[in-house]
């Protein structure tokens, strides 16, 4: 299926920051480094947030997984 952009504003402040400065490059092998030129779509039924890493620069990709809390 093909890539469907969402808007990455939509998200809340808090979690836009979160991907932003938290997330982890798989080259670098470093936790906690950022990404930007964020890209948040939808493909397969599921989201992704796409960006570079602030370190290094190579293209990470990362699952939004929503998670219910138990009653």
């Amino acid at each position: 299926m093909a890539k469907i952009k969402l808007n990455f504003d939509e998200l809340s402040p808090l979690e836009q920051e979160w991907f932003l400065t938290e997330t982890r490059c798989d080259k670098c092998n470093e936790a906690d480094l950022g990404i930007v030129d964020p890209v948040y779509y939808r493909e397969d039924g599921k989201e992704f947030i796409e960006g570079k890493c602030k370190k290094c620069g190579a293209v990470q990709i990362t699952e939004i997984v929503v998670q219910k809390l138990k009653q």
